[in-house]
């Protein structure tokens, strides 16, 4: 599920045709979740700390698995 990196790809889903990928980019200031689909950006959001970005990224992942999509090889 979620990759232990501090910056870079937390997960990659697939839906039929579509891949969605959630990227950590943490800062000193900040972090930011950026989701992908299909290589163009579909969400961003900031988060005031690491650990708060990363519930997120859980709590999407839960949300898309819910919704039919499937890990991505």
């Amino acid at each position: 599920m979620l990759a232990p990196d501090r910056e870079g790809v937390l997960w990659s889903l697939s839906a039929r045709r579509s891949i969605a990928r959630c990227i950590l980019r943490a800062e000193a200031a900040s972090t930011e979740l950026l989701i992908l689909q299909d290589d163009e950006i579909a969400f961003r959001e900031s988060f005031s700390s690491e650990e708060t970005a990363r519930r997120r990224a859980s709590a999407l992942y839960d949300r898309l698995l819910e919704k039919g999509w499937k890990t991505a090889g």
